[in-house]
Parts: structure tokens; C-alpha cells; sequence
């Protein structure tokens, strides 16, 4: 599953890809095949998804990165179209801070976190990424998607649910 999220990041248009893993990451990164996606391991991923996205951010200021996509590896059926379409729609929205995608009335990821919001995405603490904050602005971009993207896999039930649609 999280391999089907990896592949369709490196099909993406994205200058880099990289993979934050927490826990398990030892037996995961064995099995997952990166060639364009460097692995990066959270070390503190207890802390809860913040500490991913703070990592996910330090590494896109390492590469002057204008912005940085978040993708979530139980979302299996985000594909690279829809990544580069909001890609986009970010590189040609000059005011844009950042990008979520919109479910109805749901929004989350993939989304784009723009350079302008580096800083406030670095003090985000807990279990919680940050919808809350892309969310709360007016310059964020909600961009309407596939309503299968949304189906995240948090369980054996969503997995077997998964496996029956496909």
C-alpha cells in the first residue's frame, strides 16, 4: 500500500521525494522500493504526526524547496495526476500560501504547504498535521478531488475493503 503512494510520488512532477518513516521503519524501508524517493527516518514519531511534518519541512529548506506536498501512505489511491495538478495550480497562483484538497465538504490531503507557512507548519505539536492551520487561511487553495482519494486505510477492515473495490 504505502509502495503504491511512494510510486505515484515519483511519477509526480515534483523535483524531490522523500519518504519520512517512524516506526518500523527498519523492516518498512527494506521492502520499499525508492529509487527517486530518498527514505528519512523520524526518530521521535511517538511525538505524532507533527514530528513527520517537521521533518518533511526541515528537508524541503535543505533544498530550497518553494513548497512542500504532503502525501499520507494510507491514502493508496492518490495518483501522480492529481499531485501534479495541484502542483500546478500552486506554481500559477502567485498569493497561494499552500493547497488542500477538498472532498465535499472535507478537506485534507495531498496538500501543499507553501515556504510562507515553513515556520508555523515547524511549530506544530502532537497528533495532528496541519489541516488546521492551511485550513484557517484565505490563501489557501482548496482544490476539488476524486472522492476515492479520500479512503484512507487505518485498519485490517479498511484493507479488506480496500482489496475488494480494487
Amino acid at each position: 500500500m504505502l509502495q503504491r503512494v511512494v510510486d505515484e510520488a515519483c511519477m509526480s512532477v515534483a523535483d524531490e521525494v522523500f519518504l519520512v518513516l517512524g516506526c518500523k521503519w527498519r523492516t518498512i524501508s527494506r521492502h520499499i522500493k525508492a529509487e527517486r524517493a530518498s527514505i528519512v527516518i523520524n526518530r521521535n514519531y511517538e511525538e505524532g504526526l507533527s514530528s513527520s511534518l517537521r521533518i518533511a519541512i526541515r528537508k524541503a529548506r535543505q533544498i530550497n524547496a518553494d513548497a512542500c506536498v504532503i502525501l499520507l501512505g494510507d491514502q493508496p489511491l492518490i495518483n501522480y495526476r492529481f499531485i501534479d495538478k495541484i502542483i500546478d495550480i500552486f506554481l500559477n497562483e502567485s498569493d497561494a500560501s499552500g493547497i488542500l484538497s477538498r472532498y465535499g465538504k472535507v478537506v485534507g490531503t495531498p496538500a501543499i504547504i507553501g515556504k510562507v507557512l515553513f515556520d508555523e507548519v515547524e511549530e506544530l505539536r502532537g497528533d495532528a498535521g496541519a489541516k488546521a492551520l492551511l485550513a484557517k487561511r484565505k490563501d489557501v487553495i482548496k482544490v476539488d478531488a476524486p472522492a476515492e482519494m479520500l479512503r484512507d486505510v487505518d485498519t485490517e477492515e479498511d484493507y479488506r475493503n480496500l482489496m475488494k473495490t480494487l
